[in-house]
Formats: C-alpha cells, sequence, structure tokens
C-alpha cells in the first residue's frame, strides 16, 4: 500500500487496526496472549520507520494507545 503511495488508505486502515487492537486488548485478560499480535505490530513499526518515514505520524497518531500498552507489559527481551 505504502509501495503504491496509497497514503489516505494506510490512514484508514490504520485506524480501523488500531481500533480493533483496542477492543481486543480491552476483552483479554491476559495480556501475554497478545504478545505474538504485538511482536508484529513492532516489527511493522520498524519497517515503516526503516522504509516508509513519510508514514511515521500516521502510525503514531493511530498506534500510540497500543503502543502505550506494550511499553506497559512487555520487556524487550519478551519481544525479541
Amino acid at each position: 500500500m505504502l509501495e503504491n503511495n496509497k497514503v489516505n488508505e494506510f490512514k484508514i486502515l490504520t485506524e480501523w487496526y488500531s481500533n480493533r487492537l483496542l477492543l481486543l486488548k480491552n476483552r483479554i485478560e491476559d495480556p501475554i496472549l497478545l504478545l505474538p499480535l504485538l511482536k508484529s505490530l513492532l516489527i511493522f513499526q520498524e519497517d515503516i520507520n526503516a522504509n516508509y518515514s513519510f508514514a511515521n505520524k500516521t502510525f503514531y497518531i493511530f498506534m500510540n494507545d497500543i503502543l502505550s500498552y506494550i511499553d506497559q507489559i512487555v520487556k524487550p527481551k519478551d519481544v525479541e
């Protein structure tokens, strides 16, 4: 999507995905169950940072709550 410069579509999808992650976070009692999904999100974040810097702001605006949640529950060694 970003390779084809579809920034608006990326924004819509990121907002949608963020909302779904927040719903999931609120429904799952044990945050460790979310770890594989959150790990994938962090890998995606690294890819955006490395290859699509123009999408960083959009990603952080919508994923801020989820990224903060990751910081609360995940120790750096858990993500590797």
